[in-house]
């Protein structure tokens, strides 16, 4: 690597001086590796921080001058939007409404779910057994 004597390189100066101070120093290469490797790491974490902060800060700077629509995404996700309101905020963050299920007609303790059929009844219902012993919907096309 070449020395660069051009004061607008003071940086990479300091960078030359340092890697020969340490070399000519007591350090190991190992040493000198994992130092350099870290420093990139930790500057690495703090530039991600810095960018996750600003996209943050963003966001909200966008969502409160959003002056102009009738709902934001903060009151949409704060769930402060209603009737056609809401409506026109799940389009525009491209979701769907669905209802609420009716617990009374879908329950987990039911006693249909604790029944287990019998080995003809299973048979008749249109399944076979596969060789792992697990019940499995019989194709149409083996009966042609």
């Amino acid at each position: 690597m070449t020395r660069m004597k051009d004061k607008s390189n003071y940086s990479i100066q300091n960078l030359q001086d340092s890697i020969r101070e340490v070399m000519e120093g007591e350090f190991t290469p190992k040493q000198i590796h994992e130092v350099i490797v870290d420093t990139v790491k930790d500057n690495m974490r703090y530039y991600r921080a810095c960018y996750n902060d600003s996209v943050r800060l963003l966001a909200l700077l966008k969502v409160n001058t959003d002056s102009n629509e009738s709902s934001n995404e903060r009151d949409y996700w704060d769930g402060k939007l209603n009737g056609k309101e809401f409506k026109d905020a799940l389009e525009k963050y491209g979701f769907e409404y669905t209802p609420p299920t009716d617990s009374t007609k879908f329950k987990l303790d039911s006693p249909e779910l604790h029944k287990p059929l019998t080995h003809q009844e299973m048979i008749d219902a249109g399944y076979e057994m596969t060789g792992e012993g697990i019940w499995w919907p019989k194709d149409n096309e083996d009966e042609d």
